[in-house]
C-alpha cells in the first residue's frame, strides 16, 4: 500500500454524553468463568472461549464445541474471535475454525495465512462477497474466496503495531495502528489518515448502518459510513471497556456500567464491575451476558417481551410465503401463515436463513441481516408460543 497523503489528521476533541440513568440491578451470576478469554455466539447460544476450547452455555454449564469432523481434533490456542451473524469464526494457531452443524470446521482458506502473526480478525460480508481481514502486528491478511492477499500499512509520520481493523466491505477497512486510525482500500490502492491521538482499543464493533465504533482508553471512537471520526466520553471515567453491536444500537461497558448508545442518546441497563474485552453478547432469545473478570454474569436488559405467532407471521408473509405457497424456485408448498405448519418448519427455515452457503430466501434476493430475522429467533428460543 502506498503511504497516506501528506497531510495531518486532526486530534480528535471529545464530545462529553450524559447517560439517562434509571435504576441499575445488579447483574446476576451464572457460572465461574475462569480462564476465558472472551464471549462469542455460536448459533445464537451464549460461546465462552477459552486459550484452547470455545464452549456453548446451557443453564449454568458448558460443553465444549466439538473440533473436526470427527470431533477429536485440536483447536489450537484461540487468538480472535469474529461475528458472523449468529454464529462466529474461531482464529487460532493452527487456522480459522467455522462452526457447521455444531462441530468447528477449520477452513482450507488457512492454509494461506501466515498464522504464526495473525492476532486478530474481522469478517465482512456474507457469501461470495464475504472478506476475512486479518491483523498482524504490522500490516493487515485479507482472504476471500479467491485467496489471500497481503497488505503493508506504512506511514512515515506514525508506527507502533496495528491493533485494530474492520472491514468496511471486501476491499476497504477501517485500521488503527499505533495511535492513528486510517482507511485503506485495496483496490486503488489508497491509504487516508483520518484522526491521531485515539487511544488504546480494547474492542471494536459494527452496527447495522455501516457505524463503526472502538473502544479505547480515550472514549469511545465513532466512524460513521462517510468516515467522520468522533470521540464520545461516557461520564466521568474516559475509558470505554468493551463494545458490542446489537442491530442499530451499541451496548457499551464504561464507568461501572452497562448502557445502550442509539445515535446520541445514551441510556444505562446495568451494573458491572470489571468486563474483560469482547465480553459482552445477547443471545437468541434477547437476554444480556457480560464476562465480567472471572464470571459470566446476565444483566437486566430492557423488558423481553414474549414473541407470539401473530409477531412472527409478518416474518414468514415478507419472506417466505410467496414461493411457498406458489412452489416458485422449486419451493415446496406449504402455509406459513398457519400456526401448526409454522411451527413444525420453525426450526428448518431459522437454520436456512442463517445458512450463508445455501441460504433462505435465495442469495439472489439478498441476504438477510440478523436484526431481520431476529423475531424468528426469539420465537423459537422462547417455545413457539401460540
Amino acid at each position: 500500500m502506498p503511504p497516506p497523503a501528506p497531510v495531518e489528521p486532526p486530534t480528535l476533541s471529545p464530545l462529553a454524553l450524559t447517560p439517562v440513568s434509571g435504576t441499575r440491578p445488579v447483574a446476576s451470576e451464572v457460572m465461574a468463568t475462569s480462564g476465558a478469554v472472551g464471549l462469542t455466539l455460536i448459533s445464537g447460544q451464549v460461546a465462552v472461549a477459552t486459550l484452547d476450547r470455545v464452549s456453548t452455555r446451557a443453564g449454568t454449564s458448558l460443553s465444549p464445541v466439538p473440533v473436526g469432523a470427527v470431533g477429536d481434533e485440536s483447536l489450537g490456542t484461540v487468538r480472535g474471535l469474529a461475528r458472523r451473524g449468529t454464529t462466529s469464526l474461531v482464529l487460532t494457531s493452527t487456522g480459522v475454525f467455522l462452526e457447521r452443524q455444531g462441530r468447528l470446521l477449520r477452513s482450507p482458506l488457512s492454509d494461506g495465512l501466515q498464522l504464526g502473526s495473525a492476532k486478530g480478525l474481522d469478517v465482512v460480508g456474507a457469501g461470495a462477497t464475504e472478506a476475512w481481514w486479518l491483523r498482524t502486528d504490522t500490516g493487515l491478511q485479507r482472504a476471500t474466496a479467491s485467496g489471500v492477499d497481503l497488505v503493508s500499512l506504512d506511514d512515515p509520520r506514525g508506527g507502533g503495531s496495528v491493533k485494530a481493523v474492520v472491514g468496511r466491505d471486501a476491499t476497504t477497512a477501517l485500521v488503527v495502528r499505533g495511535e492513528r486510525l486510517y482507511l485503506i482500500d485495496v483496490a486503488e490502492p489508497k491509504v487516508t489518515a483520518l484522526a491521531r491521538g485515539v487511544g488504546v482499543i480494547s474492542a471494536s464493533a459494527r452496527l447495522d448502518d455501516g457505524t463503526v465504533l472502538f473502544a479505547t482508553d480515550a472514549g469511545l471512537l465513532r466512524v460513521s459510513p462517510t468516515n467522520e471520526v468522533a470521540l464520545l466520553t461516557l461520564g466521568e471515567l474516559p475509558a470505554v471497556r468493551d463494545v458490542w453491536a446489537d442491530g442499530e444500537q451499541a451496548l457499551v461497558t464504561s464507568n461501572g456500567a452497562l448502557s445502550s448508545l442509539v445515535a446520541d442518546t445514551l441510556t444505562t441497563l446495568g451494573d458491572v464491575a470489571s468486563p474483560q474485552a469482547s465480553g459482552l453478547v445477547r443471545d437468541a432469545s434477547g437476554a444480556l451476558f457480560v464476562l465480567d473478570g472471572a464470571s459470566l454474569k446476565r444483566l437486566a436488559a430492557p423488558a423481553e417481551t414474549p414473541v407470539t405467532f401473530a409477531d412472527v407471521r409478518p416474518f414468514f408473509t415478507a419472506h417466505c410465503t410467496s414461493c411457498h405457497t406458489s412452489g416458485a424456485n422449486y419451493a415446496p408448498v406449504f402455509n406459513l401463515t398457519n400456526l401448526a405448519v409454522a411451527r413444525t418448519w420453525a426450526q428448518r427455515s431459522l437454520a436456512r436463513v442463517k445458512n450463508v452457503d445455501m441460504p433462505m430466501p435465495p442469495a439472489s434476493s439478498g441476504l438477510l441481516r440478523p436484526a431481520q430475522y431476529q423475531v424468528l429467533e426469539r420465537w423459537v428460543a422462547q417455545g413457539l408460543l401460540p
